[in-house]
Order: structure tokens, then C-alpha cells, then sequence
């Protein structure tokens, strides 16, 4: 059987065991076995993770030696697991993306969501389906891997197409038309002149969508509210986020 290891952060002893209990189960029902680490405080998981690196870490965010936020931000992002969050608190959802996340869940929803969200995970993380677009520019039409396309800049008649290996592919379609096509996948209109793949929104600041390959673009005034709205609800569609 395939192998999952993860750790699960939490301070709350009444639930530690049922959290763990239940992330194990998940994973027996998919075909998985698991090695677990358990930790009642972010300090000792800190001080545990290089020799005892996993692939998920599962983590509460209101704790008293550490919040979970900032646990997960000490961590260099190179050897960063996947992470999901497991907390009440909703509010801090948005706070939480400046650490990209895999998921977000209520404690009250967890278990009726465990099983939801370990299918995700494996789904995403083993079995990943690409889809491409096909895109006119001047030489002709182009196949793109929809997944590599980060965001769209609109440049008067021409639609800069950029990509993640930081290269540019330039259409002289109208940004509506590359649009249609890929709102179905995830993509933003987070201003009149750009379209954002949402999989690469590393954090939303008022005015300004700041991106994990280090680039950002404008976000109008008037659309801040539905790109959040749309953000979070691509994401729960995904199982990224779910609470």
C-alpha cells in the first residue's frame, strides 16, 4: 500500500486524537497507510520537523505558544508540506492564504469533511489532470497548457498570455474571448486589463493580487469583493478550502 506521512498540530487535547483518528481512517478507506506526528504546541513541532519531515501537516491556528500562520511561515518554503488548516476561526481564511494552504476546515465540519478533503488531496497531488487551451497569435495557432498560464494582460489590441516558466505568449484575441473559456477553470477577472489563474493567488491586499511567482496585478476597486468571493469559492469547488 502507498505510504502518506503527516503531522497534525494542535493544542487542544480533547480533540487531538479524534483529529488524528480520523485523518488515519481517511486514508485507510482511499488504500493509503500513514505515519503520524502528533504535537500539542508549534515550538515542539518546529523543533521536530527537520528530522522528521511529511508531505501534509495538518495545523490549528489559534494556539498559545505559536498561531498556525505563522508556524507554517517559518517553515522555508522548499521544504514546506502541503498544508490544511483546521480551525474555527473562518475570519482568519484570508489571513491564511499568505501561506498558501492547501485546504481550510471548520472543526465542527472536520468530520464530515475528512474524507471529502483527503480525496482531493490524493487526486490533485497523484493524479493531476491537464487541460490546454488553444490560443491565436501572429505565427499561428498555439497549444497551452492551461495549468502553466498564470495570469493575462491586456495591452490595447494584444493579450499578453503569461506564463509559469516566465515566458510570454502574445494574442492578438480580445481578453474577453480568452476569458470565456477559462473561467470554467479557475481564472479571475480581477481588473478590466487582467485575468488571474487562481491556483497562483498567493494573497489578496486591497487594490493588488500578489501572486506565488512573485508578480502582482491591479485589483479594481469595484471587483474586490466578487474576485474574494469567487477566490474562495474556486477553491471549495477543488478541495482546497472547505469550511
Amino acid at each position: 500500500m502507498p505510504e502518506i506521512t503527516f503531522s497534525l498540530v494542535d493544542d487542544d487535547s480533547s480533540s487531538i486524537d479524534i483529529i488524528n483518528a480520523s485523518i488515519l481512517s481517511a486514508l485507510k478507506d482511499r488504500g493509503y497507510t500513514a505515519i503520524s506526528h502528533r504535537y500539542s504546541s508549534a515550538k515542539a513541532f518546529l523543533a521536530d520537523y527537520s528530522s522528521n519531515p511529511v508531505q501534509v501537516l495538518f495545523c490549528d491556528i489559534e494556539m498559545p505558544d505559536m498561531d498556525g500562520i505563522t508556524l507554517v511561515s517559518k517553515i522555508p518554503e522548499d521544504k514546506r508540506p502541503d498544508v490544511i488548516f483546521v480551525s474555527n476561526r473562518e475570519d482568519l481564511v484570508f489571513d491564511s492564504l499568505k501561506v498558501h494552504p492547501f485546504g481550510f476546515i471548520r472543526k465542527k465540519n472536520f468530520l464530515s469533511d475528512i474524507k471529502t478533503v483527503i480525496g482531493e488531496y490524493l487526486a490533485r497531488k497523484v493524479t493531476p489532470a491537464g487541460k490546454k487551451i488553444q490560443v491565436e497569435t501572429k505565427e499561428g495557432e498555439v497549444s497551452l497548457d492551461i495549468a502553466d498560464i498564470v495570469y493575462i494582460e491586456s495591452n490595447k489590441k494584444e493579450q499578453i498570455i503569461h506564463l509559469r516558466n516566465k515566458k510570454t505568449v502574445v494574442s492578438a484575441e480580445t481578453l474577453q474571448s480568452l476569458y470565456e473559456p477559462l473561467e470554467n477553470y479557475g481564472f479571475i477577472q480581477t481588473h478590466k486589463a487582467f485575468i488571474v489563474n487562481f491556483q497562483y493567488i498567493y494573497s489578496i491586499v486591497k487594490g493588488t493580487v500578489h501572486l506565488s511567482t512573485g508578480e502582482d496585478v491591479c485589483l479594481s476597486r469595484r471587483k474586490e469583493s466578487e474576485v474574494k468571493e469567487k477566490y474562495l469559492d474556486y477553491m471549495k469547488k477543488n478541495g482546497q478550502i472547505i469550511y
